[in-house]
C-alpha cells in the first residue's frame, strides 16, 4: 500500500470521526444546547461580563496557547542552562 493511499485513508477516517463522533459527544455526552445563554449574555453588566466578538475571542485564545508554549519552552531552556553552569 502506497504512502499516499494511507494518507488519503487516514484523512477520510479523521473526517468521518470528526463528523459523527463529535456530533455524538455534543448530543449524548455533553448535551449541548445551541440556544443556551453564555454568562457574558446572561449576566451582562458592561464591566465583568461583556460579550466578545468571536474573531477577537479566537485570536486571544490562539495567542494565549502560542505564547504559553513559547514562554514555557523558553523558561525550561533558561532554567536548564542556569543549572548546568
Amino acid at each position: 500500500m502506497s504512502g499516499s493511499l494511507v494518507a488519503a485513508l487516514s484523512l477520510l477516517l479523521f473526517f468521518i470521526a470528526y463528523r459523527y463522533y463529535s456530533k455524538f459527544l455534543a448530543d449524548k455526552i455533553y448535551r449541548l444546547d445551541p440556544q443556551a445563554m453564555t454568562p457574558a449574555h446572561q449576566f451582562r453588566d458592561g464591566v465583568d461580563y461583556v460579550p466578545a466578538n468571536r474573531y477577537i475571542l479566537w485570536g486571544n485564545h490562539f495567542t494565549s496557547i502560542v505564547c504559553g508554549a513559547i514562554s514555557g519552552f523558553h523558561g525550561l531552556v533558561s532554567r536548564n542552562n542556569s543549572q548546568a553552569a
